[in-house]
């Protein structure tokens, strides 16, 4: 019997622990359909469709899913592979991992894995880059574009069928013909970027490519990231004066909720927009609220809130300057996306219980050995 332990009580850890052992695919089903539902595949699909892709059948699998640290603690005694995600993973958690083979990260933020001490034990770490972090930033880019470019005016302008004089030199074209308050682009805009993780990275790289000016803050400074995508550190509240659209991506933490609040919000520009595809709760809401009620930023564009659904009497529901999404940034409508999100781990499970090399995909690259692992994380910046 091999045991598979997960550091917390995530949700794409259950999916991954269904999709290892029946049992748990069996207890959660109804969990399952509603967790995937948004993409329009049932549960049993996805869990179906991965064991089969790894050949899982045939493999004795024991899934445990920790709700606390000394949980944890226990579980590892007798673990093959350690999956987490936010977790601390330290030297005194890995005295207690006498057979530990792996511990998988879902993600490429190995600050919180003791890589060297794994080293040492012989343990290999690997990281996987989910597809839904992808999304979030495509997401996000495509929701700085609609504030900018004033798309959604525009939209509703031609549904309302608001008309004006203006033609161009033809009678079958007129040029902006509802005289719609016309926007920018991104290119040259100031992007103050709050968080400069997994999705803030890859924000930064798509808005370099849009010739945006790229700046954030976060409580620690990661330099080689910088230099990776060109961004300039700036302390919290020259980000939100100076940045002429504040992105936020940050998880949601003790520390960072209501990190935006009233007094982050007044120091910014009356020109500038907020963009949250992250948490919701790292704002509030109510000081949101306000500031746009009262025009005091240009806009907002955001993917979750307090309270979900959002009531249709909501006061940002009725805001025009705002654009308002259900909670999709991450989303994917076809089975194969979603199976992307949790592939990369249940490969590596496969590897261990075959003997195979483990795949780090850092690079697309496999690291078998430890000390390569621990090169790659400080080569992307993990110990900066």
């Amino acid at each position: 019997m091999t045991s598979i332990v997960f550091s917390e009580p995530d949700a794409i850890f259950v999916l991954i622990a269904a999709i290892l052992e029946p049992r748990i695919a069996d207890e959660q089903r109804e969990w399952l359909d509603a967790f995937v539902a948004g993409d329009r595949v049932s549960g049993s699909q996805v869990v179906e469709h991965v064991r089969a892709q790894y050949a899982l059948d045939g493999h004795a699998i024991r899934c445990t899913i920790a709700e606390d640290r000394a949980q944890l603690t226990k579980a590892i005694s007798g673990a093959t592979v350690l999956v987490c995600g936010k977790e601390t993973i330290d030297e005194s958690l890995l005295a207690e991992a006498r057979d530990l083979v792996l511990i998988q990260k879902l993600g490429t933020d190995l600050r919180g894995i003791d890589t060297q001490s794994a080293a040492a034990r012989g343990v290999a770490v690997s990281m996987y880059r989910r597809g839904g972090g992808r999304r979030v930033a495509e997401h996000t880019i495509g929701l700085m574009l609609a504030l900018v470019k004033g798309v959604l005016r525009g939209d509703r302008a031609i549904r309302l069928g608001i008309k004006a004089d203006a033609r161009g030199p033809r009678d079958d074209w007129a040029y902006n013909w509802p005289e719609v308050q016309l926007g920018s682009g991104l290119h040259g805009l100031r992007l103050g970027l709050l968080g400069l993780g997994e999705v803030g990275i890859e924000v930064a790289r798509l808005a370099g490519a849009f010739g945006m000016e790229i700046e954030y803050h976060q409580r620690q400074r990661r330099p080689q990231r910088e230099v990776a995508v060109s961004a300039r550190y700036v302390s919290k509240a020259e980000l939100f004066s100076r940045a002429d659209i504040v992105d936020v991506h940050l998880p949601l933490t003790a520390e960072s909720r209501g990190v935006i609040g009233a007094a982050e919000l007044a120091l910014m520009k009356p020109t500038a927009y907020l963009v949250n595809t992250s948490r919701a709760h790292v704002i509030d809401e109510s000081a949101l609220v306000e500031v746009l009620e009262w025009g005091k930023i240009a806009g907002a564009a955001l993917d979750n809130f307090w309270h979900e659904p959002l009531p249709s009497d909501h006061p940002l529901v009725a805001m025009e300057n705002v654009i308002l999404t259900p909670h999709i940034a991450g989303g994917a409508f076809d089975t194969q996306a979603t199976i992307d999100d949790v592939g990369g781990v249940v490969d590596n499970v496969a590897r261990v219980l075959t003997g195979r090399p483990i795949a780090g995909t850092v690079g697309g690259e496999l690291f078998s050995r430890p000390d390569d692992l621990h090169r790659e994380a400080v080569r992307v910046g993990n110990e900066e």
